[in-house]
């Protein structure tokens, strides 16, 4: 990515000398300063120049995810001209040498996994964690304490390039976060926690409100505004929209191009970002000049674009003041996503987005001052209060922490959460009736680069595929492949296509690739299917970024499981990914997925619905009502069986609970589950 800023012209560059020295002096830092003031890519900078990451130690920065720790890594190894020493690793993708990078950006699960084979992270001079208090995940949460435990490790060995250095990079000003600021001194100490405040940032902005909230019409309006602002305003700069989801982002470009005329369209670009767009797509968004042609772009995007990645040339924010949440229902045991109104701090966050690299920036606010200041909350509640805790309970356990609820955390968990994610992980056979880890699932389990539930499912086809030449493995690593590229279904848009040609598309991937066993079989219809050409694809309506995502992923899950010495005999590489199916199960339409479905259950059973008199399918668990997501094979082919197990929960804008990615099963296969359910006729199993 290319470099915008001068760095001597930022507003932390006068800070550096007076940084450096609290690093030398105090154990822990909070940098406290603006968006846009250099914190992200300049103190990485400032470290390696001062030889906190000389070899062998290395500097570990945790960012909010890939595309954030992509992004900086790039842009931070251009600025020390030695892309080679900087690396990142994030999730099941890395990219970094051990023995050369000097400077790792990392998300917090990647850091968590990496305490499990390296308790003290003895190779990491300074921890940073980059944007603190916004998006700040269960992971993020974890991280504080267990970063706490191992600077105090650490301390207890006297020799001095063993001690740990920690650096809490906070967006903001002490108006704004000096409660959540606090919160972070008192809970790492204040006698050896020193606070940098950075006022300023490189360019001033203005920001307007609307004079009457927009409701439920805010995607339309936030077209019309981005509209007007391009028409009004003379100068160049492009236009950044925020809103909650993909599908209404998707729509908002589809009213842009719809209100663009033809005289403008020819210099106005429309462009959506979200998590689920391809990477050339999305480099094209981040590299993009601005041609003599164009005049300006309006891109259009979820909350990818507040931290996660920076868009280049930012003039104008439109935001709808509407964001999109995880919360956590004990009862029913899932965690869903909903809209909600955003925080201060998102919209913040948001507002700081424009004018970041040029002069005369702008945020349209699509609401009321007066709705700003009463109705929005100030930050999002605890990552900790509204998330499955499942995985980091499991990785808690790894670490040797037997009381988890005396685990000392920045925003302690609820008890009854705690208790949520204990019960599943025993049925998992993760922990035993005493809550201790078990042996060989638990570790298994706590040591695999997907979570819990996933990676079950992945142990339970690998044990089972021994008489199968691995068929039944290699289906479920291709599965497993696409529940970790966190898109709905491998199925693209439709855009502007006729009635007729959208009909003759649907039925091509029924008659090819359709399984009518569910959504999973025909996830390896289609990966089964690949290489194809483009034209093969587009023809099937198959998003080709999609299973390109998936095919990449597919090939660091079949290393693990490889090297998990589950078994003596492992599978070729061929096995893996040459032959998805039998021979005698070449009919992509009719072959067997017993094998698979069950190997589902193993890790899914808590997700699991039947069909109800009134043709609605009910939580087996919890008797929730639950609506099949459209993208379901179910909700356009076949009949919808008795009883199914889905992998994910979301709730739609009428606040149904929608299951998505979704199997056929047998309710016997959920007995098995030890005692998790039982022959109760209230649900069911009988």
């Amino acid at each position: 990515m290319t470099t915008y800023f001068d760095p001597r012209r930022l507003a932390i560059a006068p800070y550096r000398e007076k940084i450096l020295w609290s690093l030398e002096n105090y154990s822990s830092l909070v940098v406290l300063a603006d968006s846009a003031s250099g914190k992200s890519t300049q103190l990485p900078v400032y470290l390696y120049k001062a030889g906190w990451g000389a070899s062998p130690r290395c500097i570990l920065i945790v960012c909010s995810g890939v595309l954030s720790a992509q992004e900086m890594a790039e842009c931070v190894g251009s600025a020390i001209m030695s892309r080679e020493e900087v690396g990142w690793a994030a999730g099941i993708h890395e990219a970094w040498d051990p023995q050369r990078t000097r400077i790792l950006f990392v998300c917090a699960s990647w850091l968590l996994r990496a305490t499990l084979f390296d308790p003290l992270l003895s190779q990491f001079s300074v921890i940073m964690i980059d944007e603190l208090f916004h998006e700040c995940s269960v992971d993020t949460e974890l991280v504080f304490g267990v970063v706490k435990k191992i600077q105090s490790a650490r301390k207890e060995v006297q020799d001095q390039p063993s001690s740990l250095r920690l650096i809490f990079a906070v967006s903001g000003n002490s108006n704004e976060q000096g409660n959540q600021v606090k919160e972070l001194v008192d809970f790492f100490g204040d006698k050896d926690t020193r606070v940098c405040i950075i006022p300023g940032r490189q360019y001033a902005l203005d920001i307007f409100f609307a004079e009457n909230n927009m409701g439920a019409d805010y995607v339309k309006a936030s077209a019309e505004c981005a509209i007007a602002v391009h028409r009004r305003e003379s100068t160049n700069g492009d236009v950044l929209i925020f809103l909650p989801s993909a599908a209404e982002v998707d729509e908002c470009v589809s009213l842009l191009n719809e209100f663009t005329t033809p005289r403008e369209a020819p210099t106005l670009e429309v462009l959506l970002l979200y998590a689920g767009i391809s990477a050339e797509r999305r480099h094209y968004i981040l590299n993009y000049e601005t041609s003599r042609r164009i005049i300006r772009r309006i891109i259009v995007a979820t909350s990818v674009a507040e931290s996660k990645i920076t868009v280049p040339n930012i003039k104008f924010v439109i935001d709808a003041g509407m964001s999109k949440q995880l919360f956590f229902d004990a009862h029913s045991g899932c965690e869903l996503t909903g809209k909600t109104i955003s925080s201060k701090a998102t919209i913040h966050q948001r507002t700081s987005r424009a004018g970041r690299d040029c002069p005369g920036g702008k945020c349209y606010r699509l609401y009321t001052e007066d709705a700003f200041t009463h109705l929005c909350p100030e930050t999002d509640p605890p990552a900790t209060a509204r998330s499955d805790l499942t995985w980091p309970l499991l990785r808690l356990k790894a670490l040797g922490v037997d009381n988890v609820l005396d685990f000392d955390l920045v925003h302690p968990a609820p008890a009854a959460l705690l208790l949520c994610a204990l019960d599943e992980l025993r049925a998992l056979g993760a922990l035993d009736d005493e809550a201790k880890l078990t042996p060989r699932t638990g570790i298994l389990l706590a040591t695999a680069p997907c979570e819990p539930r996933t990676a079950a499912f992945l142990i339970a086809a690998f044990k089972n595929s021994f008489d199968q030449s691995w068929y039944t493995a290699a289906q479920a690593v291709a599965v497993a492949a696409v529940l970790q590229t966190g898109r709905h279904t491998l199925r693209g848009p439709l855009p502007r296509y006729s009635t007729g040609k959208r009909q003759q598309i649907e039925h091509a991937f029924r008659d090819d690739l359709v399984h009518l066993d569910g959504d999973h079989a025909t996830m390896v219809n289609i990966l089964a299917a690949w290489p194809k050409s483009n034209e093969w694809a587009k023809a099937r309506g198959i998003d080709v970024s999609a299973v390109k995502s998936a095919l990449a992923i597919r090939a660091r899950l079949a290393y693990w499981l490889n090297t998990a010495s589950i078994s003596d005999s492992i599978p070729s590489e061929s096995q893996w990914y040459q032959h998805l199916l039998s021979p005698q199960d070449q009919n992509t339409t009719t072959w067997d997925t017993m094998a698979l479905r069950r190997a589902l259950v193993t890790g899914f059973f808590s997700r699991a619905a039947r069909l109800a008199n009134d043709a609605s399918y009910r939580a087996v668990k919890a008797d929730r009502t639950i609506v099949l997501d459209p993208s379901s094979v179910y909700s356009e082919f076949g009949t919808p069986p008795p009883f199914i197990c889905f992998c994910e929960y979301a709730l739609d804008d009428d606040l149904n609970v929608r299951a998505r990615h979704i199997a056929r099963i047998d309710p016997r296969w959920l007995l098995e589950q030890g005692d998790y359910y039982t022959l109760d006729k209230n649900v069911g199993l009988t």
